[in-house]
């Protein structure tokens, strides 16, 4: 089954245009709706960071790994050069993620590491979904990181309240905040 049809499938869950308007870019096209409006759109209602797939991965990385790392250790971890790590850190602090201390190293902040938790619940709920498409969990991982920063707080809250606010992921343990936990759809 193709990602779009999927998706597709998926879209029985939302009863909001908006949301399922959000889920992926290859929605969107079957819509002959400019991704960039939609993103556009989103930013407008959403309260949430737009982080470029690679900097979300950074940010993950630092929360999975937890404490401080090194600019080199990051680097490695992603091979890229030190410099590379260095600039998109350096626009991750203006955001208010992460702190970069010189010589003592990388450090998410409070709302860092609240974001962080949301990055990686969404990739997991996403994930989990995919799943229960028969994708395996290679797959399933694999695509939603194609789509996942499309996806919205409010949809994957409604995604999670949909699939029972499970536990357990693809890729570890799932994490609930009051958004999800408090909604009824």
């Amino acid at each position: 089954m193709k990602t779009t049809q999927i998706i597709m499938e998926i879209s029985g869950f939302f009863n909001n245009y908006k949301d399922v308007i959000r889920i992926s870019k290859s929605w969107a096209y079957t819509k002959n709706i400019s991704p960039a409006t939609c993103y556009k759109q989103d930013m407008e209602t959403e309260s949430e960071i737009d982080l470029s797939p690679r900097k979300v991965a950074y940010v993950k990385y630092l929360f999975e790994r937890g404490g401080r790392l090194r600019t080199t250790d990051i680097a490695a971890q992603f091979h890229v050069d030190p410099s590379t790590i260095t600039k998109t850190i350096a626009e991750l602090a203006e955001t208010g993620l992460v702190r970069h201390e010189p010589y003592r190293g990388i450090f998410l902040t409070d709302k860092g590491k609240r974001h962080a938790g949301y990055l990686v619940k969404r990739h997991r709920i996403l994930s989990l979904m995919l799943t229960h498409y028969g994708l395996t969990h290679e797959q399933a991982c694999e695509e939603a990181a194609r789509f996942e920063s499309l996806v919205s707080k409010d949809t994957i809250d409604r995604i999670c309240v949909a699939m029972g606010h499970p536990r357990l992921g693809v890729c570890g343990e799932i994490t609930h905040d009051d958004g999800c936990l408090e909604q009824e759809y």
